[in-house]
């Protein structure tokens, strides 16, 4: 069995963790604001339903393709 150094183990459970806590955090502030989690869930189902009937420009169209084809790699 390899040898990990302590220093690359904290890395890994650091990279692991951040974003983790990141989420916690935003869910918190957003729990804290129901108007503005709201105004997000609008706006992610507006964008949704742009991008599935085919209105959102070439450009945007991209953008999120990406982020779905980024997503379903992960």
């Amino acid at each position: 069995m390899k040898s990990v150094p302590l220093g690359r183990r904290v890395s890994a459970v650091v990279a692991l963790l951040v974003p983790v806590a990141v989420l916690v955090e935003l869910v918190a502030v957003l729990l804290r604001r129901p108007l503005i989690l709201a105004a997000a869930a609008v706006a992610v189902v507006l964008i949704a339903w742009a991008h599935s009937s085919g209105k959102l420009p070439a450009f945007f169209d991209h953008i999120i393709d990406n982020v779905i084809g980024n997503a379903d790699a992960a």
